[in-house]
């Protein structure tokens, strides 16, 4: 059974997606996210409780098919640590991931939480994919909130963590502080099975040319640099 989870503020969407997959072997679980304190809490708190090692996310943004989460399955056991087939409106990564890098920084309260985990991604010298294959309906983030800090103050979160230097070649990013503590314990996902193998961060597939993140455009020749200033790996 796969289980795919609706981080929505309503069932509505649940209710639409379980008719339309039908009865076989996937399960649509609708995540309740009124309340939620950002979208990295509530996909920590999903995962958190998750009963498969794989994890498959949708917003009410889109409508997979069957077609579509069978792929998704198939590109996480493929050795990809987080598939994105809409970014992160459609999602799945394994837990195993979650276990080695971590939970989603919830710091970020309205944006770069994404490109923050895409950067502990390839920090950790694991594969992504990502592409934009389900149609999104469009509209702004669901769980951005008035009381929590705006886009600026998240990216001066982000731009506090990691440096670049993108006028070497290779371009270098690099960790400018050490993850905070983290809300849960990745102790909550149990044991790691030991199975899971990953492909190495050069193979990833990214959207090309995207501008809405400023590892896109040089992911592929990154120097990427640990927080003791090691270099852990180059991609080529």
């Amino acid at each position: 059974m796969i289980s795919l989870y609706v981080l929505a503020l309503d069932d509505s969407h649940a209710q639409r997606l379980h008719a339309a997959l039908g009865d076989g072997d996937i399960q649509v679980r609708w995540v309740d996210g009124r309340g939620a304190q950002s979208f990295s809490w509530l996909v920590n708190q999903t995962i958190c409780q998750a009963d498969h090692e794989f994890v498959l996310c949708a917003s009410d943004r889109v409508a997979p098919n069957c077609h579509d989460v069978y792929r998704m399955v198939q590109l996480l056991q493929d050795g990809y640590g987080w598939v994105g087939l809409f970014r992160f409106a459609f999602f799945g990564l394994w837990k195993e991931l979650v276990r080695r890098i971590g939970f989603m920084d919830e710091e970020y309260g309205n944006g770069a939480e994404d490109g923050d985990y895409y950067f502990r991604i390839g920090e950790a010298d694991i594969a992504m994919y990502e592409g934009q294959e389900v149609p999104y309906a469009g509209g702004t983030s669901r769980w951005l909130h008035q009381d929590r800090p705006r886009i600026r103050e998240s990216l001066a979160l982000f731009y506090e963590k990691w440096g670049f230097r993108l006028q070497e070649t290779p371009p270098v990013v690099e960790r400018q502080r050490a993850e905070l503590p983290a809300t849960l314990d990745v102790a909550c996902l149990g044991p790691s099975l030991g199975r899971v193998v990953f492909r190495p961060h050069r193979d990833s597939v990214l959207i090309p040319g995207s501008s809405s993140r400023l590892v896109h455009a040089d992911w592929r020749v990154a120097e990427w640099r640990g927080v003791d200033g090691r270099r852990s790996h180059e991609l080529r």
